[in-house]
């Protein structure tokens, strides 16, 4: 889920405690921000602890106020706790975290698509913490007995390099979209008319507004007719065939002017993601490059309208479905084969790769680091495409919750870097245009899009 900054109260886990023979109580326990460990590939790294001002903990029977700490390093410790835990009713401690305020204004540090994952935390096994012989990051003791467990006692979750174990993973953002299909989109146009297709709404979470760069859609269509009327071929074009000044979109608000100025600003694809090309398909996916970027205002709704020309449809017979999708809108593996790379040894805080053909790409793609070239394959790193200078592209590293790819995996020169393009392209700083950094953009990824497949087709 999204962090968003200046937050409180955030529930970013939950750790279950169970007894099997004797009930004991929770007196020490330690919890550590990981995910820059896995980001840089080095041991106890604080890197991220800026997106956290305060840690805090509640359980099932607490009668006092919720502990909390500040962050050490990477590490939040909490002494003195009373944390009953009986036998065969297991206790669950929930932990909570406050976020700073954005780094883009004076006197905060959260920085925007940083990620954090805080882990349960005692002595740890990769050696790096000169504090690893104090057995002082977690203590429980038996109720009966009196005897002490420590660090040695109970294993760390979320400590390990490159993790990959089950300690969620939460973005830092200083706003994010919502995405849903309007309850008054159309279902019925006319045959050969230019009908609105879809209606949809996007809403800005507060704190700062939500600058849209591009949004892709997916269509599904019948040709009952076999008038080629939902194909794209730009080679023999034809009467009905699809075509990007076909397509256009509005703010509900101002139906006079379209947000796409030009036809450049639509790209068609096939199903495998292929932009259209001389070879006849059918169309499945058209997205919208919006000339001017589009700005939700922060706590704000607006809704938007997707028209196209229905020239060549059967009249009572064909429909048509327009859906807002999640990433990847195509498996992993189906991703397309664009160009390689020209440099080896690719580390894990790197943002800038260089290719052999920028060309290859578009901005808004999401990019395989596919390191054996065998297809976009489980361990690759995906990576979201926010800019386009020649043969460098500027990604957002880890997209999707993949693991970073580094020296240490052996990418080197001739790597594939696969592609596919992203279903939403848009930034959290409020600044109208296609500027911004690395930390500004992101894709579909976490963004709450309902579900559009349920919706009713539109009816020709």
């Amino acid at each position: 889920d999204f962090l968003r900054t200046g937050s409180s109260n955030n529930h970013v886990g939950t750790y279950r405690f169970t007894a099997t023979n004797e009930a004991f109580t929770l007196n020490t326990l330690s919890f550590s921000e990981e995910q820059a460990e896995d980001d840089t590939g080095t041991a106890d790294s604080s890197a991220y602890a800026n997106n956290i001002s305060t840690v805090s903990l509640a359980w099932d029977g607490m009668t006092s106020a919720s502990p909390s700490a500040s962050m050490s390093g990477n590490e939040a410790r909490f002494s003195g706790l009373s944390i009953p835990v009986a036998v065969d009713e297991p206790t669950d401690v929930e932990v909570y975290i406050n976020v700073p305020s954005t780094d883009r204004v004076s006197g905060g540090s959260a920085t925007s698509n940083e990620m954090v994952r805080l882990g349960l935390y005692t002595e740890p096994t990769d050696g790096g913490d000169s504090d690893s012989t104090s057995d002082d990051n977690f203590q429980a003791t038996g109720a009966g007995s009196g005897s002490t467990l420590d660090d040695d006692d109970q294993g760390a979750i979320g400590d390990d390099v490159f993790g990959t174990d089950s300690v969620p993973t939460f973005v830092v953002k200083e706003t994010y979209p919502s995405v849903a299909r309007s309850s008054s989109s159309p279902t019925s146009g006319v045959s050969g008319g230019r009908p609105e297709v879809l209606r949809f709404n996007v809403s800005a979470a507060s704190g700062e507004d939500v600058v849209m760069d591009s949004v892709l859609f997916k269509m599904t269509a019948s040709d009952i007719g076999s008038s080629d009327w939902n194909t794209c071929d730009t080679t023999s074009p034809g009467t009905n065939v699809k075509a990007a000044a076909e397509f256009d979109i509005y703010d509900r608000s101002n139906l006079t002017t379209a947000l796409d100025t030009a036809d450049a600003a639509w790209t068609l694809y096939k199903g495998s993601g292929a932009v259209c090309d001389g070879t006849a398909a059918d169309l499945v996916y058209v997205r919208a490059t919006l000339s001017a970027d589009e700005v939700v205002p922060e706590g704000t709704t607006k809704t938007y309208s997707l028209y196209m020309s229905a020239l060549g449809a059967s009249g009572g017979n064909d429909s048509v479905l327009f859906e807002i999708v999640t990433d990847p809108i195509i498996a992993a593996a189906s991703f397309l084969s664009a160009s390689d790379l020209t440099e080896s040894n690719v580390v894990a805080t790197d943002t800038t790769l260089s290719v052999t053909s920028g060309a290859a790409y578009t901005i808004g793609d999401i990019l395989c680091m596919d390191t054996a070239d065998n297809a976009c394959a489980a361990g690759d790193e995906l990576m979201l495409l926010v800019n386009i200078a020649t043969n460098d592209l500027t990604v957002v590293r880890g997209y999707l919750n993949t693991a970073r790819d580094s020296a240490g995996t052996n990418n080197d020169a001739s790597d594939d870097v696969d592609r596919m393009p992203a279903s939403l392209m848009w930034k959290d700083d409020g600044v109208s245009g296609s500027v911004g950094g690395q930390d500004d953009w992101l894709g579909a990824y976490l963004v709450d899009i309902t579900d559009f497949s349920g919706g009713a087709s539109v009816e020709f």
